[in-house]
């Protein structure tokens, strides 16, 4: 594997608490040849909502997206369209992602997938699966995440070591 240049790093978000996000974040690790991924929760707001200017954690718990080293991000099918070309396994059908009607075609069937990943994940604890439920609808309003948040801090909680101090 490539050693990892700060300055030529992509910065892949994605949601830290949905099973078919990490499985794809695992995935992308073991295709990452090159070194040329790091990957960011989406459930450290402060940071990703930093990293990602204009893009509200809302559309961040609907998608992935993915930044650049140039600063420039892309979200849902246009970051895998960006991600492809540094996967040397799926050199074969980048040229195909850039064909008339892709776009079009590979949206759609990338947010199907994203809307209705809750109905397909295999969950292993309680928090995933609440996880799961609050994003089930095509709707995340504020009250939405409000709840999300709000299960994300009990989680981070349950993780901590016993009689650790709490952190920010």
């Amino acid at each position: 594997m490539a050693d990892k240049q700060p300055g030529r790093m992509y910065t892949v978000f994605y949601d830290g608490m949905c099973p078919i996000c990490k499985r794809s974040k695992r995935t992308i690790e073991r295709l990452d040849w090159l070194g040329r991924f790091q990957f960011a929760d989406i459930h450290n707001r402060a940071y990703a909502e930093a990293e990602l200017p204009g893009v509200s954690y809302a559309d961040m718990l609907k998608q992935m997206y993915v930044k650049r080293p140039d600063g420039s991000h892309f979200g849902g099918y246009e970051a895998f369209r960006a991600m492809a070309p540094l996967l040397p396994l799926c050199w074969p059908v980048v040229p195909l992602m850039w064909l008339p009607g892709a776009r079009f075609f590979g949206s759609r069937v990338y947010n199907w997938v994203a809307r209705n990943r809750f109905k397909y994940a295999k969950c292993d604890d309680e928090f995933c699966s609440l996880h799961l439920k609050l994003l089930a609808g095509n709707k995340v309003d504020e009250e939405t995440i409000r709840k999300v948040v709000e299960l994300h801090e009990k989680y981070r909680r349950s993780k901590q070591e016993p009689g650790a101090p709490a952190t920010g």
